[in-house]
């Protein structure tokens, strides 16, 4: 899918990856694409019988643009990445420029088409 605006592409402000507090099971609560709050629980580390469990916590509200598939994790390895737009304040707005900027339905240069039933 093609971006409306070209010449203006949408930056991320910056990017972090949140990394494995200590070595073990990784049990995640948030999805991929998923909008994120400062001090919200992304992921809990637990170890392999449970007596230890650690909560890696987002440092900063932003957008989950990339994160493990791995079930076992050491202690260190990146986690979740989470971005944040450059021109908006908050994940929310981040996210409404990139529908705008990607929605099809409000670009003028595609001709119409009827709906498919």
């Amino acid at each position: 899918m093609k971006s409306k605006n070209q010449d203006h592409p949408m930056e991320i402000g910056w990017g972090e990856w949140l990394c494995a507090p200590q070595s073990g099971i990784l049990h995640s609560l948030i999805p991929l694409c998923k909008i994120v709050e400062k001090a919200q629980i992304i992921v809990v580390v637990a170890e392999p019988f449970g007596e230890k469990e650690e909560e890696v916590i987002a440092t900063a509200s932003g957008i989950v643009v990339g994160r493990t598939n791995f079930p076992l994790v050491n202690e260190g390895e990146a986690l979740f990445h989470i971005a944040r737009c450059k021109e908006t304040d908050t994940a929310t707005d981040c996210v409404e420029v990139f529908r705008q900027e990607m929605d099809p339905d409000s670009d003028p240069k595609l001709p119409s088409e009827p709906p498919i039933f």
